[in-house]
């Protein structure tokens, strides 16, 4: 008797175990978005020179951060192609794929006004990796979880220089593919 209670007590918590598994991603707040075809490109012009929010040359998840880059006769190379992932009001979440991995810009939980590029969950992108555009080409982005702009960091427009999130907006032109 004694074997049998244990048996459907360890059968239960397996049980219960797999439900929690399963309904992990739908209680972690992803947020299903739809990939929009091509590549995208957002930018800030100084002096007639186009500055594109980039991806660094390497990426590594937590610790990589998009900067600003500039390109000859302003034709930016694949690190300034982001991949859009639509979701409902306008909100938009900006994905990069380097060495197979999918990541995504998402507004730095602990310096908030940091931008992180971090590995796209199984589940699909959280609050904090989704910008709300608004506006018409030029375009401005606001993030969903902080209400922080996407913008130029302090330091101005320049080769390298961060892309950050603040208070102030500024203004980004889209181009697409």
């Amino acid at each position: 008797m004694r074997m049998k209670v244990m048996a459907a007590t360890a059968t239960a918590v397996t049980a219960v175990g797999l439900g929690l598994t399963a309904a992990a991603p739908a209680s972690a707040g992803n947020i299903s978005c739809t990939r929009a075809s091509g590549h995208y490109q957002e930018y800030v012009t100084s002096n007639s020179t186009n500055y594109y929010v980039s991806a660094p040359n390497k990426v590594t998840a937590g610790t990589s951060h998009p900067e600003l880059k500039a390109f000859p006769g302003n034709n930016p190379n694949s690190t300034a192609s982001w991949i859009r992932c639509n979701a409902s009001g306008n909100r938009v979440a900006f994905e990069y794929v380097y060495n197979g991995v999918t990541y995504v810009l998402e507004n730095d939980h602990g310096s908030k006004n940091r931008i992180d590029m971090e590995v796209v969950p199984s589940g699909g992108p959280y609050a904090s990796e989704f910008w709300v555009q608004s506006g018409s080409n030029p375009y401005t982005f606001k993030n969903d979880s902080s209400g922080l702009y996407m913008r130029v960091s302090d330091q101005g427009v320049g080769q390298y220089f961060p892309v950050v999130t603040g208070a102030n907006a500024s203004q980004w032109t889209q181009s697409a593919s």
